[in-house]
């Protein structure tokens, strides 16, 4: 009699553990980490200092935590996309870059901590010099806002990513992106010259490499939404 009752109780519970099982990966996907940027407006500025072509770049929006674990955020990157994937870039760095207080004025300093589900309102500048970089090329290419226009915009244009204490990258819209890959693919045409040169183990080597960053960024979404990374 004992043993059935304790068959009948295993069995409860295993069903109340099924039960309970969608609401534990709800739980694991609103704790993953996650920050978006709401962006409120930016202007871009050319500038001289000390007799260098600078360009001052000045964005201000609001910065959110969406997990319901508290985070922090340690470094924010200014990058023009080579690719709608996000997975090349033309330029990404954090040089020049300065984050203050969106009401005040008054300077942040990172890591900037956030607890759950907490926003802050930010002002990010990037001063990044101009002649003889890859922004130059950035700056001076333009294409009509829609075929025929005769007003034009910058033909790649410049977005913030942002790198919490745990290494994840996100995008202004919360998306995870995959900073292996994209570092990886920057170098890649170092390995196509060699190719080209007849020295072809380079170019296959790093783009095993490519290919081992894809499924490493993919495993770790997984891994994730099932609450065992952050």
């Amino acid at each position: 009699m004992a043993t059935e009752i304790l068959d009948v109780m295993g069995k409860i519970g295993s069903f109340c553990g099924l039960l309970a099982l969608p609401y534990l990966v709800l739980q694991n996907v609103r704790s993953r980490p996650k920050f978006s940027f709401d962006f409120h407006g930016s202007s871009g500025n050319h500038t001289q200092l000390l007799g260098v072509h600078q360009y001052r770049y000045e964005v201000q929006g609001t910065l959110k935590n969406r997990s319901l674990d508290p985070n922090a955020i340690i470094s924010i990157y200014l990058v023009a996309w080579a690719n709608k994937s996000k997975t090349s870039y033309l330029r990404y760095g954090s040089g020049g870059l300065t984050v203050n207080d969106a009401a005040s004025k008054q300077p942040l300093s990172l890591p900037l901590r956030f607890e759950a589900r907490e926003a802050k309102g930010v002002q990010v500048v990037f001063e990044i010099p101009v002649t003889g970089t890859v922004d130059e090329r950035i700056l001076s290419e333009h294409e009509p806002i829609f075929p025929e226009a005769s007003v034009l915009r910058q033909k790649n244009e410049y977005e913030l990513c942002f790198e919490d204490i745990n290494g994840n990258l996100f995008d202004a819209t919360g998306s995870q992106i995959n900073g292996a890959e994209a570092n990886l693919r920057w170098t890649l045409p170092n390995t196509v010259r060699q190719f080209q040169d007849g020295r072809t183990w380079p170019f296959f080597k790093h783009y095993t490499q490519i290919l081992r960053a894809k499924m490493k960024f993919r495993t770790r979404l997984v891994t994730q939404a099932l609450g065992f990374w952050r």
